[in-house]
């Protein structure tokens, strides 16, 4: 019988848990969204310079804070943003909005699409963005600790686009289907693991940007498999100049591996400071545009078959040249290699190999090479030479494609060793 009575007493106490759940829900029905919207836009808009515009706020009776229709663009064209959001949950919980403690730990980011546009100039369209605006006071060699402090907040993208615009070399890029994880902290951002689709093939990346105000410091890893080659990618020329002119598409694919390392927000100071190292595997390419065989076709009536084969190389990035010494173009059991480099001007100049092209041959292929020493050697004077746009074949010197009434005693060599080859491995 004392039950009940027990049970009065202590109901009032049993219902403390509920209060700040009610009063949370009374704030909301209460809440003017538009206000905090309008405020949060404005906080967006100084703390970025860019025009920040935002659809709705909308905010759960448990926490947690979920933006709309987020969109970043440039103060002066508004209405084409950079950058776009469906959805952007963020973990602020109802514990820290009563205490006066609203900094996130986690924001998850759906929906995203980004633009990334180096215009002609050569200048990104989000430059200044990778910098820090905040003041500081250290010296420039002491900024590495300040963009460590603070509490990093985790971000994790899913259901994401990338548009990559490059007009300088004319190069344009769709990534979908990108997902991943990271950080950013006060001006340390991450990217651990991004990953996603791009022309029926996969990439993956790995990213650390610091934020520097004065110059932003960034290293890169990409990966990059099975992807098919359109004409949306003449940056492939950069790194192998032999198909300048034939990336249109021929059921070519190519692999991809590099990594970067460089700083600053300006073109002259990046180019000044790009480093990295990489190999790039074009398997199958359909090699029937390029500029390179066209020259080639000045020795004689190559097979069809001659122009479909694999390229492949390792290459490094420092002084502003992307230079290899093994640039195969491998066709039927034929490995023509070649070392130079390639500028981010697009100029280039290139040489046979004589000794990679050896010691890559078949075995069977061995003795041929032996008996014909003296004629192989002519391949090394073959050089390619001027920009991806236009360049020149010589062989010591003079052009490979001169006049036929000319008689040339380097060129008549050179066509006899051509020949060779061409009735060894292409017929």
């Amino acid at each position: 019988m004392k039950r009940p009575c027990l049970l009065r007493r202590c109901w009032p106490w049993l219902s403390l848990p509920l209060v700040p759940l009610v009063a949370w829900g009374l704030i909301l029905a209460v809440m003017p969204t538009d206000w905090a919207r309008a405020r949060l836009v404005d906080r967006l808009n100084r703390a970025t310079g860019r025009s920040v515009t935002i659809g709705s706020l909308r905010l759960g009776v448990l926490g947690g804070l979920r933006i709309m229709d987020l969109a970043i663009a440039e103060p002066n064209q508004p209405s084409d943003p950079w950058l776009k959001v469906a959805e952007t949950r963020i973990d602020v919980h109802l514990g820290q909005i009563l205490t006066g403690h609203c900094t996130p730990s986690a924001i998850e980011i759906d929906g995203p699409w980004l633009r990334i546009w180096r215009k002609a100039g050569g200048l990104p369209e989000l430059g200044e963005f990778l910098r820090d605006g905040s003041k500081h006071d250290k010296p420039r060699g002491q900024h590495g600790s300040s963009s460590a402090s603070g509490s990093p907040i985790t971000l994790k993208v899913t259901n994401g686009a990338v548009r990559i615009i490059d007009e300088p070399s004319g190069t344009e890029l769709d990534l979908a289907d990108v997902s991943g994880t990271g950080g950013c902290g006060s001006r340390l951002v991450t990217i651990d693991d991004l990953r996603g689709t791009i022309n029926s093939g996969k990439f993956a990346m790995a990213l650390k940007l610091e934020r520097d105000p004065v110059s932003p410091r960034f290293e890169a890893e990409i990966k990059a498999s099975g992807v098919e080659i359109d004409r949306g990618m003449p940056v492939l020329g950069f790194f192998v100049p032999v198909v300048a002119g034939s990336t249109d598409g021929f059921g070519g694919r190519f692999d991809l591996d590099i990594s970067l390392r460089g700083q600053g927000s300006t073109r002259p100071e990046i180019r000044r400071t790009l480093r990295g190292r990489g190999s790039v595997l074009l398997s199958p390419i359909d090699l029937e545009g390029s500029k390179f065989l066209a020259q080639l076709d000045v020795l004689g009536d190559w097979p069809k078959e001659s122009k479909i084969g694999s390229v492949s190389t390792d290459f490094t990035i420092e002084n502003a040249r992307i230079a290899t010494d093994d640039l195969t173009i491998k066709v039927s059991q034929f490995p023509f290699v070649l070392g130079g480099w390639t500028d981010f001007d697009g100029r280039f100049d290139y040489q046979a190999r004589v000794d990679k092209i050896t010691a890559k041959l078949p075995r069977e292929a061995k003795a041929w090479i032996v008996d014909r020493k003296g004629h192989l050697d002519q391949l090394a004077g073959l050089r390619m030479h001027g920009s991806i746009d236009k360049f020149d074949v010589t062989v010591n010197g003079e052009p490979l494609t001169g006049d036929p009434n000319r008689p040339n005693a380097e060129r008549a060599r050179f066509r006899e060793t051509a020949r060779q080859i061409r009735d060894r491995f292409f017929r």
